[in-house]
């Protein structure tokens, strides 16, 4: 949100995240055009976005459908 100069609250995702993990992420904003968050994104290290899509109503806590991990054990 900081990087877009978006409110917190236009955007929706469904769950939280590591800060450490390597992850996919769903988010739905809302009145936002993709170019912003893509030229936002540009400036982010480590961020790949894509499949943008137009959608009826945003994402909010509790929509998961599930969740999968794989777990990879690093400098042991």
């Amino acid at each position: 949100a900081r990087a877009t100069h978006i409110r917190d609250r236009t955007f929706g995702t469904a769950g939280i995240k590591d800060r450490r993990a390597i992850t996919t992420q769903h988010v739905t904003l809302h009145r936002t055009e993709p170019k912003h968050i893509v030229r936002a994104a540009s400036a982010l290290r480590g961020i790949t976005i894509g499949s943008f899509e137009y959608v009826a109503a945003g994402l909010a806590m509790g929509h998961l459908a599930g969740n999968h991990f794989t777990i990879v054990a690093r400098s042991l």
